[in-house]
């Protein structure tokens, strides 16, 4: 079942995709070529953002050796 984003108009399927609150991780994904497809806030008053299993399969090596 798919799930369209209120905040970005992508149409997306969940069991795609990865869901991360590390907002630094996040924007490294982004800044490094990856789509957000969603981002929410959860009650506890913290953004989630969504990516698809590829790109975070493409970006996640990266992150693991990224030093700032």
């Amino acid at each position: 079942m798919f799930t369209v984003s209120d905040t970005t108009g992508i149409t997306y399927e969940p069991e795609d995709s990865v869901y991360f609150k590390n907002a630094k991780q996040s924007a490294s994904y982004v800044l490094w070529g990856a789509k957000l497809l969603d981002v929410f806030p959860t009650s506890d008053k913290v953004f989630v953002f969504v990516f698809s299993k590829a790109d975070h399969n493409k970006y996640k090596m990266k992150w693991n050796n990224y030093e700032e």
